[in-house]
C-alpha cells in the first residue's frame, strides 16, 4: 500500500514538475513577446482599463512575469528535491543525510517563495495593479509556519540519520 502511494506521489510530482516547466517557458515567452508587441499591449490596456496608465501597467506586468519566472525556477528546485526524497523512500531507505539536505533545500525554497509572494504584493501596489495587489497584500501565517516546519524536519532527519549511523556502528 505504501509503495503504491509513493508511486502515485512520484507520478503526481512529475506531472506538476512538467507543468511548472511549461508555465516557466510561458512566462519567458510572455516577457519576450511583450517587447515586439509593446504598442498592441499599450492599446489593449488603454481600451480595457482606462483607469490605468498603460506604460506603467506594462512595466508592472513585466515585473510580475519576471517574478513568475523566478517562482518557477524556485518551484523546479523544490520539486526536484521532493522527487529525490520520494525515490529514496521507494528504495526503502528514506532516513539518509541526503534527505536531510533535501528538506533543508525545500525549506529555503519555501522561504524564497514566501518572500516572492510578498514582493508580488509590493510590486502590484507600486504599479497600481490593484487586483493583483489585493491578492498578495497579506502575509500567509501558514506559509511561514510551513517554512519553519520543514527546517525542523530537516534537523530531525539529520539527527535521526546520525543516531542510526551510530547504532549501525555499534552492532
Amino acid at each position: 500500500m505504501a509503495n503504491r502511494l509513493l508511486v502515485g506521489a512520484n507520478l503526481a510530482v512529475r506531472a506538476i514538475w512538467a507543468g511548472n516547466r511549461v508555465l516557466g517557458l510561458a512566462f519567458l515567452a510572455m516577457l519576450a513577446l511583450s517587447v515586439p508587441f509593446h504598442a498592441q499591449l499599450l492599446a489593449k490596456i488603454a481600451t480595457g482599463h482606462p483607469e490605468l496608465d498603460p506604460g506603467v501597467a506594462i512595466n508592472g506586468l513585466r515585473a510580475m512575469v519576471s517574478i513568475g519566472v523566478a517562482w518557477c525556477l524556485a518551484n523546479d528546485r523544490l520539486l526536484s528535491a521532493l522527487l529525490g526524497m520520494i525515490e529514496s523512500a521507494r528504495s526503502g531507505d528514506p532516513f539518509v543525510a541526503t534527505n536531510a539536505a533535501r528538506l533543508r533545500t525545500i525549506g529555503w525554497v519555501l522561504l524564497a517563495m514566501q518572500l516572492l509572494d510578498f514582493i508580488v504584493g509590493r510590486v502590484a501596489a507600486a504599479f497600481d495593479l490593484k487586483q493583483l495587489a489585493a491578492n498578495h497584500s497579506s502575509v500567509s501565517l501558514s506559509g511561514w509556519l510551513s517554512v519553519l516546519l520543514v527546517f525542523v524536519l530537516a534537523q530531525v532527519f539529520e539527527a535521526g540519520t546520525a543516531l542510526r549511523d551510530d547504532l549501525e556502528g555499534t552492532v
